[in-house]
């Protein structure tokens, strides 16, 4: 093949698959994570909220239904997993829908998870949370905080969004002899005070 049909074919194929491509740039989501503002101490907890700027997004109005499915990532060694809840825009119908994550003691040590939820009852729109998880704080996080992502099932075309994350820092409780060192070294000014 010469380099004019070599560069003909890549382009043709190009255009091909960027036509197969577009319902599903079509489709690409505003998802945002936000998790816990400022650091926090090991032995505390950090919830992190999903939210979709555009819920309907997860919609099919001709077929009746929302649908989505995430698959959720953290550092198991710095974030002990210990829930997952729905906070959408619509009470949950539970017999039209479904809302499922792993339970506590479920989740996958190395730090990651699934979560789908499926609506028929009720098709919501606008801006809305979608579900929040929360972990507690096992262990102090390197430089720059520890990361929480939100990215589609490969499985799922139907809701395309892009990979969203938010961090936390995750610092040493003080220690007791430091807080007890801090009040003794208080006293002792303070009694010098007096004199």
């Amino acid at each position: 093949m010469n380099k004019t049909k070599l560069v003909s074919f890549i382009a043709v194929e190009g255009v091909v698959a960027l036509f197969l491509l577009a319902p599903q740039l079509v489709q690409a989501r505003d998802v945002h994570v936000f998790g816990p503002i400022g650091p926090i101490a090991i032995g505390d907890s950090a919830t992190f909220t999903v939210a979709d700027q555009q819920f309907s997004d997860q919609c099919d109005a001709n077929l009746g239904y929302c649908a989505a499915d995430f698959s959720v990532s953290y550092d198991g060694n710095v974030l002990k997993y210990v829930g997952t809840d729905y906070v959408g825009p619509v009470l949950l119908d539970p017999l039209f829908d479904l809302f499922t994550a792993p339970g506590a003691g479920d989740a996958d040590p190395a730090g990651a998870l699934k979560v789908q939820l499926v609506l028929t009852s009720t098709l919501p729109s606008g801006a809305g949370n979608i579900f929040s998880v929360t972990f507690k704080a096992i262990a102090a996080s390197g430089a720059g905080g520890t990361l929480f992502s939100v990215s589609p099932l490969a499985d799922a075309p139907s809701y395309v969004f892009q990979t969203a994350g938010a961090s936390v820092s995750v610092v040493p409780e003080p220690s007791t002899a430091w807080m007890v060192s801090i009040a003794l070294i208080a006293g002792l000014l303070a009694l010098r005070r007096q004199r």
